[in-house]
């Protein structure tokens, strides 16, 4: 599972302000008081297959020239994107949507027109899926969930997502920015007992 350091950020603006107070800022990691930097920029695809964004930028707890730090990096993140994926954090709500409505997962993917391969909207399903308890134990912090006549349990979990951020255009990137947390997470490492 990924660290849990990582900050999320809304826009440009918002990285600003974080980055004016790394002087003052605890590493999340070892928890010294300044010696935060900036270290660069983080970047990956973007919408289309050939883009390169930047996707948020990196942090280095400065461990030289007698600083007590780490000497490892953490992230700011734009909560517009899933870290460790190429699609969009709207891209994703897109597909969950369709889902709910009853799509294929293939009908889904082509009605986003998304340029990038099927598989990729496999992967995607199938992390949310595994996601499925973090994100609904998320939501419980934000409320309720709604009442609803739905039997499965995925499109209950994208029905408290509409919920939860009722007038957003993408839930997915507001719930990063909110709880401070990636929506999707890593499945937990399998133990083989075989010997």
């Amino acid at each position: 599972m990924r660290s849990t350091s990582a900050v999320y950020v809304t826009s440009q603006a918002e990285y600003d302000k974080h980055k004016e107070m790394l002087k003052q800022t605890a590493c999340p990691k070892c928890r010294a008081v300044g010696c935060l930097i900036r270290h660069g920029y983080l970047k990956g695809h973007g919408d289309k297959a050939n883009d390169e964004v930047r996707r948020g930028w990196r942090v280095f707890c400065s461990d030289r020239n007698l600083r007590k730090g780490c000497g490892r990096t953490c992230s700011i993140l734009l909560a517009k994107f899933i870290f460790r994926h190429m699609v969009s954090a709207s891209w994703l709500w897109q597909l969950l949507q369709h889902i709910r409505q009853g799509m294929s997962i293939k009908a889904a993917w082509e009605k986003i027109a998304a340029p990038f391969s099927l598989d990729n909207a496999y992967r995607l399903r199938q992390a949310f899926t595994q996601s499925q308890t973090f994100i609904r134990s998320m939501l419980l912090r934000a409320g309720a969930p709604p009442k609803t006549n739905v039997a499965k349990p995925e499109w209950q979990l994208i029905e408290h997502l509409r919920a939860a951020f009722p007038t957003s255009a993408c839930p997915v990137a507001d719930f990063q920015a909110r709880f401070q947390a990636g929506f999707l997470r890593a499945a937990a490492p399998r133990v083989d007992s075989s010997g």
